[in-house]
């Protein structure tokens, strides 16, 4: 996925017209995000039924070919011409997105953001598993109020950022994700029924509202034609080494 991803985002930047993207985002967001919700919610059910190598081995067929479903369509869809650009070398090329100011500190933003929300965000589920005494299913429903109101945000962040902007969207949505990993910090089996379906509302919502205004916002950064791959390839690798670094970190504390 990380691979393809520069490739599929340097393309996607060239095909996507200015006035749509945040709009065109919200809704691509849309589509993944409910059929995640269906399928997340139909394998936990099959996993609570059938349990063992069994039942996880389907999951993953499943999404296996998925994503192979997911590679064929990409590969018979059109890329555009571009003239080719002979100068320079790799390593010229690679650095060449940090000298532009704007994608310096939106990557240094997205890389913190991500790093602080996963160092607890990934060990919500075992929290629910192992201490509030959790079934699949249950986490599934909770799992999916997030998804639902990642839906909503989706629809409504995509216009409103094209509209207002997506600056003005990133800042008024920092203060409900901050207040998501407080939140599970006050938890208990007590009172985990009411608590949780608030953290899964402010997590879906901050999420799907930052995820529209910071991909907004780098469709603007990134320059157009061939010479923005070095751009996604650096956004790809930073944002995958600050999911890595989120949950190594929190397994250390």
């Amino acid at each position: 996925g990380h691979t393809v991803s520069p490739m599929f985002s340097s393309w996607l930047s060239n095909v996507l017209p200015e006035a749509v993207r945040a709009t065109y985002t919200g809704r691509r967001m849309f589509i993944l995000t409910v059929t995640s919700m269906v399928y997340l919610y139909a394998a936990s059910q099959w996993v609570d039924r059938v349990p063992g190598l069994r039942g996880f081995s389907l999951v993953f067929l499943v999404g296996w070919i998925a994503g192979l479903a997911g590679y064929w369509l990409l590969l018979v869809t059109p890329m555009p011409r571009m003239e080719v650009d002979e100068g320079g070398g790799f390593l010229r090329s690679f650095a060449e997105p940090w000298r532009t100011p704007g994608f310096t500190r939106l990557a240094i933003f997205a890389s913190s953001w991500t790093v602080g929300m996963s160092i607890a965000g990934a060990f919500y589920a075992i929290y629910m598993l192992k201490y509030l005494d959790m079934t699949y299913s249950r986490i599934a429903i909770y799992t999916n109020i997030t998804l639902f109101c990642m839906v909503a945000g989706y629809l409504s962040f995509g216009p409103l950022a094209q509209r207002y902007g997506s600056k003005p969207l990133a800042q008024l949505l920092i203060v409900p994700g901050m207040a998501v990993p407080i939140l599970w910090v006050f938890t208990t089996a007590e009172n985990c029924a009411w608590v949780v379906p608030i953290a899964c509302v402010l997590n879906g919502l901050s999420i799907s509202g930052l995820s529209v205004a910071i991909s907004s916002l780098l469709y603007k950064i990134v320059p157009q034609g061939q010479d923005n791959s070095p751009y996604w390839a650096n956004w790809t690798g930073m944002s995958a080494l600050a999911s890595a670094a989120g949950p190594f970190v929190g397994g250390f504390l």
